[in-house]
């Protein structure tokens, strides 16, 4: 015998378990079913998140993006100018030796550079330095070129902590967007804020939350020169039972919070995609529906549509 009883959202009396309101669309499941598609929730969430030491927001030196550590100017100079004052700093330049023109992939290893200074200074060779950051702003730009996503970041800030299942990890804690701008190879690059909103690590902040319990502070929404100091030091409250230390190095590279997004994305709907038809039946909380030919126009009037479409956090 099929239980039966009202909607829960809309109260629609005698409506079956495991099957879909006539009245609003829900599909009502008893725990079983609803633990299977939270259960499907998790999984989906798991793999969107690249949980290892290959992700440079949670090891940034084991992995093997390339990443270039200031050494000038130092930290709260920086953070004053590039953050706050959102001043636009010219990029070291890197030139071959005079007399050396040649530029090929089988010449480059013996090539010799010379720096030209800019604004900031790197820790790298003048090789490294031509390498590296060639690279970046070619990762840079193909990220916003072809998915309109901002990646490069200069990080403020490193926690060094140590994790059962990551080992030894250092991760950069307050991220700001930035932007590369190249004028050609005969002109040194600049490096700009980007106008998007500066954050602390997400998937440190993650991964700290529901692994070790620890929750990191959120960054302020306009930041002042005071700021770097201030949260630097209210991390260092947040670890200090786990003995974490934190330093503060400043490091320009490329991250992705793309998959992020919808990681929370999917927390934040949970309880919508509880009464989804079409969640619960990829979950097998409920029976695939049976494959038809028609199209039912004659019942596409009747059927409900909703009043506004579901917001993460609303």
């Amino acid at each position: 015998m099929t239980t039966a009883m009202p909607c829960t959202r809309c109260g629609t009396e005698n409506v079956s378990l495991g099957r879909v309101c006539p009245s609003c669309g829900r599909v009502l499941l008893e725990a079983a079913g609803l633990e299977r598609i939270r259960a499907q929730l998790a999984r989906w969430q798991e793999r969107l998140l690249d949980l290892t030491r290959a992700n440079p927001l949670l090891n940034l030196s084991g992995s093997r993006v390339s990443k270039l550590r200031f050494t000038e100017p130092a930290a709260h100079a920086l953070f004053q100018d590039f953050v706050v004052g959102e001043r636009t700093f010219k990029m070291p330049r890197v030139v071959p030796r005079r007399g050396l023109h040649t530029e090929s992939p089988t010449d480059e290893g013996r090539m010799e550079y010379v720096v030209e200074p800019g604004d900031v200074a790197f820790d790298a060779t003048p090789a490294e330095l031509h390498r590296r950051l060639r690279r970046i702003f070619d990762n840079a730009r193909t990220s916003v070129e072809e998915r309109g996503v901002t990646t490069l970041h200069l990080s403020f800030g490193l926690l060094c902590w140590e994790d059962p299942q990551l080992g030894e990890s250092v991760s950069p804690l307050w991220l700001v967007p930035c932007t590369l701008e190249n004028f050609g190879p005969s002109a040194a690059m600049r490096l700009s804020r980007a106008d998007e909103e500066a954050q602390l690590n997400p998937a440190l902040a993650l991964y700290l939350r529901e692994r070790q319990h620890v929750r990191l502070p959120e960054a302020p929404e306009e930041p002042t020169a005071e700021s770097l100091a201030t949260v630097l030091e209210e991390v260092r409250d947040a670890v200090r039972e786990q003995g974490w230390k934190v330093e503060n190095d400043m490091w320009l590279s490329t991250y992705s919070f793309e998959s992020l997004v919808l990681y929370k994305d999917l927390r934040a709907l949970e309880s919508v995609a509880l009464g989804n038809p079409i969640v619960a039946a990829l979950a097998r909380a409920i029976p695939l529906p049976e494959r038809s030919e028609a199209l039912g126009e004659e019942a596409l009037d009747t059927l409900p549509t909703p009043n506004r479409v579901p917001e993460p956090g609303r």
